[in-house]
């Protein structure tokens, strides 16, 4: 997960280089861009090209809508966010669950962890990192995040899989812009991994 990160990291630092000055970076700070898309088309090729770990993938791809429900200041530089999730997905249908992350602020890099469980308790664990790149709309961030399937309950119980999610989000709440964050990758079936 870090070398994807890391990869397309390298890849943004290439792209199309700007000197500006916003609420986002100081006179003596390159600010990089490059098109959201194809940072997520590169990221998505890393990670569908990944290894699989279980007997059997198939597509997970859906939806999210991270809720803050509290901030509390960890140092200086980083601060932890509590989230509700609400989640459309395949595999999963409606879900719902609680979230943490980390925020550096300054480099705009997180990690963090969610649960998202299903409307019969079945649920997925996952962990995740991402960057928060700027656009050139003030106010609005776009997101860049990979995540990893780290088992779950019931039907998800040893699951594996990864999938990577983009969007824009409102700079000041953290919420995404449209009906929620899309994500795409792939999940062990449910019920793969019984044997």
């Amino acid at each position: 997960m870090q070398k994807i990160i890391g990869a397309t990291g390298a890849f943004v630092r290439k792209a199309n280089p700007t000197q500006k000055q916003d609420l986002f970076s100081t006179e003596d700070k390159t600010v990089k861009r490059c098109h959201p898309l194809l940072a997520l088309a590169v990221l998505a090729t890393l990670c569908l090209s990944a290894p699989l770990r279980a007997d059997e993938q198939v597509p997970f791809k859906g939806y999210f809508i991270p809720i803050v429900r509290s901030s509390t200041p960890v140092d200086d530089t980083h601060v932890r966010f509590e989230f509700d999730v609400q989640v459309q997905a395949t595999q999963l249908g409606k879900a719902q669950g609680p979230a943490w992350a980390i925020l550096d602020l300054t480099t705009f890099a997180y990690v963090g962890a969610a649960n998202w469980a299903a409307a019969n308790g079945d649920a997925v664990s996952i962990t995740f990192e991402g960057q928060f790149l700027l656009t050139d709309t003030p106010g609005v961030l776009e997101n860049v995040e990979t995540f990893e399937i780290k088992g779950g309950t019931g039907r998800f119980q040893g699951a594996t899989g990864t999938c990577v999610a983009a969007g824009q989000l409102d700079a000041v709440t953290l919420l995404p812009l449209g009906k929620g964050a899309p994500f795409a990758g792939a999940i062990s079936s449910p019920g793969s991994l019984k044997k």
